[in-house]
């Protein structure tokens, strides 16, 4: 939640591409974005109130807001877009990464295919797409052929899913200039037609990662994990995981106490952890029974 009270940024691991492009534009961060402060944004999304609705939608920071929905507050209607440069007959490098708090966001840019590289840091076999979804926290990396005039100018576009997330305003426009351009000029293109009601990652049988792995011997350990959401005994909203909502002890970090040899923490009530014993491969099978359209990954892993 601290994304949406501004807390973020990117962090780029350079190395070697299995792709070739001429400009690296770097990290384009699709953000929603709240006028609540985070407090009390937690205090409704954990309590008994509704979630709320996010208040705009950025592209590296910035849009417009449409005063109509300020409610009588101070407004400023133009605080302006961000704006790139694209080079034409050249290839360009977006690092795309949804880095809001709730939002799935639809990234397309009009008049262009963008050819995917990678998702989630992992290399994939290059595949063509008109729009990229990005549920919260996810990443892809695009090539861009500049197929315009040297004078041209199109929209880039960002929307949150209005049928898989909760916004005020789904709409983010960010301007691409071509080397030519009059980039106080206003692009007039028209934007790419996709399936808006659509709130899942492209399909697994296009997203083939570049390096295939050996299939694992037959894990010795299959461990079932049902995700739920919902009120506990007091009216509170939490996650749960197989009936257990999460629970931490942050003056005792468990990092810190396993590089101080100290491994009682699996027996310990106080977190909720699973002792595999020496197992060296596990199976976990995640089911979600939330409606809401949010991805599952597991820190550290591939």
């Amino acid at each position: 939640l601290q994304y949406g009270d501004g807390l973020f940024g990117p962090m780029i691991t350079y190395g070697p591409s299995h792709a070739q492009y001429d400009y690296d534009l770097g990290p384009v961060l699709l953000t929603d974005y709240f006028h609540q402060e985070y407090f009390k944004i937690v205090q409704a999304i954990t309590g008994q109130t509704a979630i709320p609705n996010s208040d705009n939608n950025l592209i590296n920071g910035k849009m417009n807001y449409d005063c109509s929905l300020a409610n009588g507050s101070t407004c400023t209607p133009n605080a302006g877009l961000s704006k790139f440069k694209f080079t034409s007959g050249k290839t360009h490098r977006l690092r795309l990464i949804n880095a809001g708090a709730e939002g799935l966001q639809k990234f397309t840019i009009d008049n262009h295919t963008m050819t995917v590289i990678a998702n989630d840091f992992v290399p994939v076999k290059p595949y063509d797409t008109g729009v990229i979804t990005l549920a919260v926290g996810q990443r892809s990396d695009v090539l861009v052929k500049a197929n315009g005039l040297p004078n041209d100018a199109f929209w880039m576009r960002s929307d949150i899913s209005t049928n898989c997330s909760h916004t005020n305003q789904s709409h983010a426009l960010a301007a691409i200039y071509y080397e030519e351009a009059d980039t106080s000029a206003t692009p007039s293109s028209t934007a790419t037609a996709y399936t808006a009601a659509n709130c899942s990652n492209d399909p697994i049988s296009v997203t083939e990662p570049l390096f295939r792995q050996a299939p694992l011997v037959t894990p010795a350990l299959t461990q079932n994990i049902n995700i739920t959401f919902g009120p506990n005994s007091t009216g509170a909203q939490v996650w749960k995981m197989n009936n257990e909502s999460f629970r931490a002890n942050y003056d005792h970090p468990l990092l810190l106490l396993a590089n101080l040899g100290n491994t009682s923490y699996p027996d310990d009530p106080q977190w909720n952890v699973y002792n595999f014993g020496n197992s060296k491969y596990i199976r976990l099978v995640i089911n979600s029974f939330i409606p809401l359209a949010h991805p599952m990954h597991l820190h550290g892993h591939d």
